[in-house]
């Protein structure tokens, strides 16, 4: 996942859409938790998922997310545990 190394600094700036967000809570409203969001990144769904009272762990191949995921969730009042795992 090399390819984030330089990017995840402006990742949120190309993919900072919620059309999709209604969607994913509904579900999670539907089977309820604990959630498992796998390729999370800088955590755009699992943040609002978390902040909407859901058990929520973000799963993210990319180290170079997890600074920003952890930046943008101590900002909340709420728990979301990030991992990011190094696929070598």
């Amino acid at each position: 996942m090399s390819e984030y190394v330089d990017y995840a600094e402006y990742y949120d700036f190309d993919h900072d859409t919620k059309f999709d967000l209604e969607f994913y809570l509904e579900y999670a409203r539907q089977c309820g938790g604990p959630i498992l969001e796998l390729a999370c990144g800088t955590g755009r769904l699992a943040i609002p998922i978390a902040e909407a009272g859901f058990e929520i762990f973000g799963l993210d191949l990319s180290a170079n997310m997890s600074p920003f995921a952890a930046q943008r969730s101590k900002v909340k009042t709420y728990l979301t545990m990030f991992i990011y795992r190094s696929p070598t």
